[in-house]
């Protein structure tokens, strides 16, 4: 293989790192050339070493999912790390994930911590929500709250309902209800189930009388309770057998708690443990009772 530099142009077998990639796609993609992984990757090595990040990123991927060649995690993460120090963002937040789960290399937190927030930096929305899970939770970095927040607003804004969740839960957690309540809110129109649930939590925080609290019951919690949301399933048994929100119905509040308790809320195990040990809105049933105790040995 002959290697040149030519008026400052390097060349492997006289093509620069363009041409290598550009035959490379072509492997790849069965478009000019009969499609073949293994001289897609050679080319792409080829122009990898000549430079092109883009080439450098794509070595990474086709000896990490082992296309063209057999998986090789540890020259994987080399081309990572390489198109990651020449500046490729997508590399940036493979290199952070390799650094957190020790793929191809040692597991380094720290490391991964900030190749993930340099890739964040650059505008990787996927990282912004890894940034932001790892501030929360004091992983590979000091634990900040604020930052956490601040990068999960940014994943939020990038269109991440999960995100949208978090930012409310912190809001919530920090009293500034109004702001929880605009981000679960935003989570609901972007479709998280959830979020019906949730927002329907801090709707009631601000509920004035019983007909607050039968709008909220009928648009948040009973919906939600329909898509086997466990605590909104017993939250709406609550209402049912107090007639809160909703005329007093016996039966149907039984039913919801078993339905709560086969999900595995708590609340409703301890509840049906009680009334079938004691009697209430059913009889007492030693058989059930054994039964929901063994659940709630299970959920302990």
């Amino acid at each position: 293989m002959d290697f040149s530099d030519n008026c400052n142009v390097r060349r492997i077998d006289n093509r620069n790192e363009d041409e290598w990639f550009t035959e490379g796609i072509k492997y790849f993609e069965g478009n000019g050339a009969e499609q073949n992984y293994a001289k897609a990757l050679e080319c792409m090595e080829n122009a990898a070493s000549l430079g092109s990040r883009a080439a450098m990123f794509n070595c990474y991927l086709m000896y990490s999912q082992g296309i063209g060649t057999q998986i090789n995690t540890e020259k994987a993460f080399e081309w990572c790390r390489k198109s990651a120090e020449a500046g490729d963002v997508s590399a940036m937040y493979s290199l952070g994930i390799c650094f957190f789960n020790g793929i191809g290399c040692k597991p380094q937190p720290y490391t991964a911590m900030d190749w993930m927030e340099k890739a964040a930096e650059n505008g990787n929305s996927e990282a912004y929500r890894i940034t932001a899970q790892k501030y929360e939770e004091g992983i590979g970095t000091k634990a900040d709250i604020t930052k956490a927040l601040y990068w999960y607003e940014e994943a939020a804004r990038a269109g991440y309902d999960d995100a949208m969740l978090k930012c409310a839960d912190i809001y919530s957690t920090t009293g500034n209800i109004e702001a929880a309540s605009a981000w679960a809110e935003k989570a609901l129109v972007a479709g998280n189930d959830e979020a019906l649930y949730r927002y329907g939590r801090m709707k009631m925080t601000m509920a004035k009388n019983a007909a607050d609290i039968q709008e909220i019951l009928n648009n948040y919690f009973i919906p939600s309770a329909h898509k086997g949301h466990k605590d909104a399933l017993y939250l709406c048994a609550e209402a049912y057998r107090v007639g809160a929100g909703t005329e007093k119905d016996e039966a149907m509040a039984l039913k919801l708690y078993e339905e709560a308790g086969e999900k595995g809320s708590r609340s409703a195990i301890d509840f049906l443990v009680k009334l079938y040990t004691e009697g209430g809105i059913a009889p007492q049933d030693k058989a059930k009772a054994d039964y929901w105790k063994r659940k709630e040995e299970l959920y302990r």
